[in-house]
């Protein structure tokens, strides 16, 4: 989409007519790809996209067509389908009110007033980033900064790596304050976080308003799959080496998110493979919670590529154990790859290192 519900809710007739021809039609080219994209999705369903049937109205679903063995009992006990299609007595005003109450007095979901569960842990500021607006959405002027009103704000802890002059690790905690800006006609553009997710997964989201900064995250693929460490026990190492606090949920959200941020780098893995003149093949089996499954590897001297149902572990690993095979660190590249995933940019290629002998 591009216009967001904010856009949208101050448009009307009187602001379209007053906007100069240019401008109007730009806009309207932005209207067009947005309808176009809402009714898409609006025509999709369980039989031409990959939502599940159970993501789709009662009335939308295909009606089970009736066996054989079902007409035939109808047919011969027609006795029993009288006695279904006489209305039946109604229920007491007592038991109605009861159930009634009972809906009224409890909803699905979080209850009003129920406890919450948010952040305790307060760090410190380090650096402060403001994110501003350049053009609006609506006439495409340019946007002044200084008539900026910040509207939303969010943290990202994140992890500076060491090098050679600079050893240890450094921890950060980075302020992201968004601005709106307000154009000469009134219309006002809110700096949005931009948020994407991969075809193949598409109920992950990448998105820049994330509390785990990219190299932070890439550490949490590290202790994963390369020191083959529990959920539990990286946010125990979290906490006790680094003095960070993270949930169990937030942490196995950023392995999935690192997983569709590195997906990309598939279609390269796989050149690789094509173009290679020696390549080794093998299959393992492999156990997912109580699904039997099979494990294919590819390996040649620069590429090593997994196969497996879980993608995301698959796609990590290669990436990991394509850069042992070629003398590098994984870990400053996999961060490079999630900032820019989460940006909407291109992920940046694989070195062409040559091997050591």
């Amino acid at each position: 989409m591009q216009l967001s519900n904010q856009d949208l809710s101050q448009i009307d007739e009187d602001e379209l007519l007053n906007l100069p021809e240019g401008e109007l039609r730009h806009l309207s080219i932005k209207l067009l790809n947005d309808l176009k994209d809402a009714r898409e999705r609006l025509s999709q369903n369980s039989r031409n996209s990959s939502r599940p049937p159970s993501s789709e109205a009662p009335w939308d679903k295909a009606p089970l067509e009736p066996s054989n063995d079902q007409a035939e009992e109808e047919t011969d006990n027609p006795t029993e389908t009288e006695d279904s299609a006489k209305p039946r007595p109604p229920a007491k005003k007592d038991q109605q009110q009861s159930e009634g109450e009972n809906e009224e007095a409890r909803k699905p979901g979080k209850q009003p007033g129920a406890q919450g569960f948010g952040r305790t842990q307060k760090l410190a500021i380090t650096d402060y980033q403001n994110h501003y607006p350049e053009t609006c959405d609506c006439c495409h002027q340019t946007l002044e900064s200084r008539h900026a009103i910040a509207y939303a704000a969010y943290e990202t802890i994140n992890v500076d790596w060491a090098d050679v002059n600079h050893p240890g690790i450094l921890v950060t905690n980075t302020k992201h304050t968004l601005y709106e800006i307000a154009c000469t006609n009134g219309h006002i553009t809110r700096k949005e976080v931009n948020r994407s997710s991969h075809a193949q997964l598409p109920d992950i989201t990448r998105t820049e308003w994330r509390l785990v900064g990219p190299g932070l995250a890439a550490m949490i693929v590290c202790l994963a799959y390369r020191m083959r460490a529990s959920r539990e026990h990286i946010q125990e190492f979290l906490y006790d080496w680094l003095g960070i606090k993270l949930s169990v949920g937030t942490i196995n959200n950023t392995l999935h998110e690192s997983g569709a941020a590195a997906m990309p780098l598939e279609d390269e893995f796989i050149q690789e493979i094509i173009n290679s003149e020696l390549l080794h093949v093998d299959e393992t089996s492999w156990m997912e919670h109580t699904t039997f499954l099979w494990l294919w590897v590819f390996s040649t001297d620069r590429v090593t590529a997994y196969w497996i149902a879980t993608r995301v572990f698959a796609i990590l690993i290669s990436v990991i154990e394509t850069y042992r095979k070629r003398n590098q660190s994984p870990w400053i590249y996999l961060a490079q790859v999630i900032a820019s995933q989460r940006s909407g940019l291109p992920v940046p290629a694989l070195p062409n290192v040559r091997v050591s002998e």
